[in-house]
């Protein structure tokens, strides 16, 4: 004969609800309560590799980025997550399969490469594509955005102090990098570290607030403003610029007379910030000088107009590569390196890389409405892949995209997850709040 409490034992702690009693076991509860904890284990690795993404200037012998192999064991507890807790994966959206297709297609172009760094490039595009599509499988909900924006800030702040403790000069234009072991960081490469933060300020320089925090974060911008213009480079900061500008607008669009008055208490204090570092010197003259627009008319973008010019003629005039291209970076006419990711697209894939790999930027930028600190990042990411190459090495810009991948949790999502934990009675479970 059972006793009482050996049939409470059996059947597991339970809640009365009205008339009735139900069972914190219920498989309903424990599937949502797995899920949770799945996301919030995701999230946790996702921001880790945030934090973690300025290794990817640090070489290892026989390795080579530190962040590969920082990012096998993030992927492999991902998987365990994932395995563990047996979750269902949330469903692939448009962004997601238009990344996987380019991926796919970048990997097929391997058989008709003419030759270059192919392999490599195509291999690691694919790893990023996993490990981007892996670690997003988890809705974005408050508390989630809100530890992604400051692993964000964590990783701007990490290169602030890496550029200044740790940096040297390229000693013709006195451009400021970073010297790690193994090498040096890309000057203009380094800028789009700063993108994704100096928007994550704006909006928050925007929103609610201390007044005094507010001119904290900005004197934060300021100095990230500074550490981007001492590289020298001119697509990075024009980047950086849009990215802080248009988050500032987008942010305060809908807030009124009183964000206006929260937009000077930031642009105010950063352009005087910005006049005074100007005035007394802090930026070596071959620095002041490459910033201008007569260096610029005069360079044409460090020789980059000659090769965007000859490599599209080479397109127009290449019959059986105009559909298909020449594999990544497999255009040994006029250099494998097109210094601009859509045009890079195109003579890699040809017209199908391209198309796809605009769909995709399409697709980026619909995930990111709605967000405008992210909406605002994804345009200066793209702005500055008009004068990069975004290769798989490049992996800020893909973090930004990789970001866009993780959908916000809808308002009617969040009402029904809080009435169903109401009405079981469960503790511990509010409603969650939704941006």
């Amino acid at each position: 004969m059972r006793t009482p409490e050996s049939t409470w034992s059996r059947q597991g702690s339970a809640r009365r609800v009205g008339s009735g009693t139900v069972s914190l076991a219920d498989p309903v509860c424990v599937e949502r309560d797995a899920n949770q904890q799945a996301g919030d284990a995701l999230c946790w690795l996702f921001a880790a590799y945030v934090v973690l993404l300025p290794l990817s200037m640090l070489t290892l012998e026989s390795i080579g980025s530190a962040l590969k192999a920082v990012s096998v064991a993030i992927v492999s507890l991902g998987v365990l997550v994932l395995l563990r807790s047996r979750t269902r994966l949330r469903a692939l959206g448009g962004a997601e399969s238009l990344w996987i297709l380019y991926s796919f297609y970048t990997l097929l172009t391997l058989f008709w490469v003419a030759g270059g760094d192919g392999n490599a490039a195509a291999t690691g595009l694919a790893q990023l594509t996993a490990l981007s599509v892996l670690l997003t499988r988890f809705d974005l909900t408050s508390k989630r955005e809100d530890v992604l924006r400051v692993a964000w800030l964590v990783t701007g702040s990490v290169c602030a102090l890496l550029i200044t403790f740790s940096g040297g000069r390229i000693q013709y234009v006195d451009r400021a990098l970073v010297m790690l072991p193994g090498g040096a960081s890309d000057a203009n490469e380094f800028c789009a570290y700063f993108i994704m933060p100096l928007a994550v300020l704006a909006s928050m320089i925007v929103g609610k607030g201390l007044i005094l925090s507010r001119l904290l974060l900005t004197a934060m911008g300021t100095y990230f403003f500074y550490c981007v213009a001492s590289t020298g480079s001119r697509g990075g900061l024009l980047a950086c610029i849009i990215a802080f500008v248009l988050s500032l607008v987008v942010t305060s669009k809908k807030n009124g007379i009183v964000s206006l008055v929260r937009v000077a208490t930031a642009v105010i204090p950063v352009a005087i910030g910005a006049v005074t570092l100007g005035s007394v010197d802090l930026l070596p003259q071959g620095v002041r000088e490459r910033l201008s627009i007569e260096a610029l008319r005069q360079d044409g973008g460090s020789g980059r107009d000659v090769i965007w010019r000859t490599s599209w003629d080479l397109m127009m005039t290449q019959n059986e590569r105009f559909c298909v291209g020449f594999g990544p970076f497999g255009n040994q006419a006029t250099g494998p390196t097109m210094h601009n990711q859509f045009l890079q697209a195109f003579v890699d894939g040809g017209l199908i890389g391209l198309t796809i790999y605009v769909a995709f930027c399409v697709a980026l930028l619909h995930r990111s409405l709605g967000r405008p600190y992210l909406l605002a990042a994804v345009v200066g990411a793209f702005v500055q892949t008009f004068t990069l190459t975004a290769s798989a090495s490049f992996k800020p810009i893909w973090a930004i995209f990789a970001f866009c991948l993780l959908p916000p949790r809808s308002a009617d999502a969040a009402a029904l997850e809080s009435t169903v934990a109401r009405e079981r009675g469960l503790p511990g479970l509010r409603p969650e709040r939704v941006k």
